[in-house]
């Protein structure tokens, strides 16, 4: 009798074990689904609604780091991506931007839109990001497909589902924007705007003094000459990449009609690093990036050997970011009334200035913080071995990132 207790009581033990892990496996379950549902800590954002949107890119590095802001933003509901070349090829693009959406735990669809411009090129090297746009950094792949919709149909779908609501932020060329104009023209009316980083400021002109007896001919000859080289010089040293990779392209989105943010090239560069002594702002950034580190591995394995080579160009390119920023958080950038014009040199936009009227993104605000510094040596050959630290401006857009990196 005494036996069969023991053995009744042992099979209760075990049915309540039983129970008792089965609701714990629940109960992980459910905080799984939560940890994956619920994005990082909320950045900054001067939206008060709910804004749905469609991130149109190339599949670049900094394009990955701007959707792992967007999650982030509260009232900001990304429906989809759009994926173009640029960065890298169109497949690759998509490779990409597929097992980024999955390694944020995030279910975006994705459509594929452009190959090439819309005159069939592509361009010779926009960015360097190494082979898969990433500094070789490697993403588990993607268990998902792209959606069966090109980008263009994927985009006019979601435009009049949402009636007239949808903005699309345009990260890589223009293409998928102008072809889906192209094939619904009546796409500009549903959008309730693009926002893209394009255009710069006027180039100035140059002055050329007139010799003595010099005809005027003969001057305006000199002066055209010279105006033309400081412009080669300028766009050379500072490309707008959309107009680059597909000058109808851009053209056609900023003649079409739709509402435009615009950010120029000058804010956009304040983004990334392209002299050495830059890096040292962008080390404390990438330093502890969380669990966002395999993303960024990569990228600090390759800046870290460039510095140590004194590589005169390193390039760390975090102006999607600047993008997003126009239009999540504008207390991030100087935000202006303006108007985008043609120079022969590409488009030119100046806040308060006349032509297609859109809104600027002139400058980056700046701030500054303890971990940002210059560290210069000042004993000289006293041997000393003193060294003096500054703090250096950064935008305020790099403790954002921060904060997304360490509270994902």
């Amino acid at each position: 009798m005494r036996e069969r207790g023991r053995a009744l009581w042992r099979k209760k033990a075990v049915r309540r074990g039983l129970l008792a892990a089965v609701a714990a496996l629940v109960c992980l379950g459910l905080l799984w689904g939560a940890a994956r549902a619920v994005p990082g800590a909320p950045i900054d954002t001067t939206l008060t609604e709910r804004v749905p949107v469609v991130i149109d890119s190339d599949g670049g590095l900094d394009d990955l780091t701007a959707l792992l802001l967007a999650r982030q933003v509260d009232c900001l509901d990304v429906r989809g991506i759009t994926a173009s070349y640029g960065a890298v090829s169109l497949p690759q693009a998509g490779r990409n931007l597929l097992a980024a959406a999955g390694w944020m735990g995030e279910d975006w669809p994705v459509a594929l839109g452009a190959k090439s411009a819309l005159d069939g090129s592509l361009p010779a090297e926009v960015r360097t990001m190494g082979e898969n746009g990433l500094y070789g950094a490697v993403l588990p792949p993607a268990t998902r497909q792209a959606d069966p919709r090109t980008a263009s149909d994927f985009l006019y779908d979601l435009a009049v589902e949402e009636g007239g609501a949808l903005q699309v932020i345009c990260l890589g060329p223009a293409t998928n924007l102008a072809q889906a104009i192209e094939e619904h023209p009546d796409l500009p009316g549903l959008l309730a705007g693009v926002t893209l980083g394009a255009a710069r400021a006027p180039i100035p002109e140059v002055e050329v003094e007139r010799l003595k007896g010099e005809s005027e001919e003969a001057w305006r000859k000199r002066w055209e000459e010279a105006q033309l080289k400081k412009e080669q010089e300028e766009v050379g040293a500072h490309p707008d990449l959309l107009w680059e990779a597909d000058k109808a392209a851009l053209s056609a989105v900023v003649e079409s009609g739709v509402p435009l943010t615009v950010v120029p090239v000058e804010a956009l560069e304040g983004m990334d690093a392209v002299k050495k002594d830059r890096w040292d702002t962008l080390a404390p950034l990438l330093e502890d990036t969380g669990k966002a580190a395999p993303l960024y591995a990569g990228a600090k394995e390759y800046l870290n050997e460039e510095y140590r080579k004194g590589s005169p160009s390193i390039a760390m390119d975090f102006s999607a970011v600047a993008v997003l920023a126009a239009l999540v958080d504008e207390s991030a950038l100087k935000m202006a009334e303006g108007g985008i014009a043609w120079a022969r040199y590409g488009p030119v936009v100046n806040p308060g200035g006349e032509g297609i009227h859109c809104r600027v993104a002139s400058e980056l605000e700046m701030v500054t913080d303890e971990d940002y510094k210059w560290a210069k040596a000042t004993g000289g050959n006293t041997g000393t071995g003193a060294v003096q630290t500054q703090r250096i401006p950064i935008p305020k857009l790099f403790l954002v990132m921060e904060k997304a990196f360490r509270h994902w």
